[in-house]
């Protein structure tokens, strides 16, 4: 990867500065229509609680007036919620940015290195039922942005944006048939298949199958146990593992990807951060500038750095004839 310096100063390069003060504007008329949104339900809200609260003596509240005003204190909240979706919604200046530019973005970030990407594709579901991140059926399955970097000649890391769901249906009390919708998984999901396999299956903030038998492992790190709950079905192999560097940069990854998921089962390491997307820029977006893009920098750098951590210490695989 080029350094991050380098790959700030092309992103700006790419951002000119009637593109930034369009988005600037756009969120500024955003912020404003949401605002008054907001503050109109929130009036509308509490009028119609203190009304229903502070009823004068003497004045009998019938049902209808109730039922009005608990409608208009619903109303309120409803106002109140679409205030806040409209200010922080996504620039389409931002929309047209990311579509324009990202194929340029990735290019420069891995220079150097072999990759592809596909917008339209995705990781397949048996690859998410296989790492142990979900345990119910799936039955709708979708996602975007599938990214392959080729790491070497025998490694390569896979990435996509997944979305898996589950359907349940029942009979209601009317005796009509009802169907709910249950998010199993939703975000970026990526594997790496190593060319050796792993000497014990291991997993980190992530629930195994019985079948595995994988136990809890306790580490010296303190912090990293507080953040990384880890089980495995050896907890000496665990241990070499895990070691001082690859506790860190899984403690750094987790931080800057907030939700973290590991599994390493067989030769291949799963790995899934839910509710986030590697390749989004936030919605929430006004001084629009490269350090909005500094995010895909630091991830795809840290998921890399723990990879090749792994993939070089001659301690973890068991190799043949020794």
């Amino acid at each position: 990867m080029i350094s991050k310096e380098e790959f700030k100063t092309y992103v700006d390069s790419l951002m000119p500065e009637a593109l930034k003060q369009e988005i600037k504007k756009d969120k500024t008329a955003s912020t404003v229509v949401g605002a008054i949104i907001v503050c109109m339900g929130a009036i509308g809200a509490i009028w119609a609680f203190v009304s229903l609260l502070i009823i004068p003596k003497g004045v009998m509240a019938t049902s209808f007036n109730i039922a009005l005003k608990l409608v208009c204190a619903l109303f309120g909240v409803f106002f109140i919620i679409v205030g806040f979706i409209i200010i922080n919604r996504k620039s389409s200046a931002i929309i047209k940015f990311e579509k324009e530019n990202k194929i340029k973005i990735l290019s420069k970030l891995l220079e150097g290195q072999k990759f592809s990407y596909n917008q339209g594709s995705y990781i397949d579901k048996d690859a998410l039922k296989a790492s142990c991140f979900v345990q119910s059926p799936i039955d709708i399955y979708t996602g975007e942005d599938l990214f392959t970097i080729k790491i070497d000649d025998k490694t390569s890391l896979t990435i996509s944006d997944v979305c898996a769901k589950e359907e349940d249906t029942y009979t209601d009390s009317n005796g009509n048939t009802q169907t709910r919708t249950y998010t199993l998984y939703s975000g970026v999901f990526g594997y790496v298949v190593f060319p050796e396999n792993f000497s014990c299956n291991m997993f980190i903030n992530c629930r195994p199958s019985y079948k595995y038998n994988a136990q809890k492992v306790n580490l010296e790190d303190i912090e990293y146990n507080k953040q990384l709950r880890t089980s495995a079905t050896d907890q000496l192999e665990a241990r070499l593992i895990l070691s001082p560097d690859v506790m860190q940069k899984l403690k750094d990854l987790k931080h800057k990807l907030k939700n973290l998921k590991i599994s390493l089962i067989g030769s291949i390491m799963f790995f899934g951060s839910p509710y986030r997307n590697l390749f989004r820029i936030e919605g929430g977006t006004r001084h629009f500038s490269s350090d909005n893009l500094m995010q895909i920098y630091d991830d795809i750098k840290l998921i890399l750095d723990v990879i090749e951590e792994i993939k070089n210490n001659d301690k973890i695989f068991k190799k043949e004839g020794k």
